[in-house]
């Protein structure tokens, strides 16, 4: 069972998204991963934006979206370029639901 952890800052304030973000990360662990959806876990966090710093700057002075996603899963499951795709259609779909990072 993959267990995914995805905490965001979006760039406007808008609808909650937790509830998007989480399906997106899902769906694409199934896609590329091969992971059953039907026990996919989903952690999915709004951050403060105050409490969240890049280069020792708050993330309110960028007017950037910031995006941070830990999964766990059985070691040797899945290949380098499996576990590439992810990474890389997460942080694409991060990029048109929160804005840019």
């Amino acid at each position: 069972m993959p267990m995914i952890q995805v905490r965001f800052v979006p760039v406007r304030v808008q609808l909650d998204v937790r509830g998007e973000v989480a399906r997106l990360v899902a769906e694409i662990s199934a896609r590329t991963l091969g992971k059953a959806p039907d026990v996919t876990v989903v952690l999915s966090e709004a951050a403060d934006p105050a409490s969240w710093f890049v280069a020792g700057e708050p993330l309110t002075l960028s007017g950037l979206a910031a995006f941070w996603l830990q999964i766990t899963i059985t070691a040797g499951t899945n290949t380098r370029d499996e576990t590439a795709a992810f990474v890389e259609q997460s942080f694409a779909g991060r990029r048109d639901l929160l804005g840019p990072a």
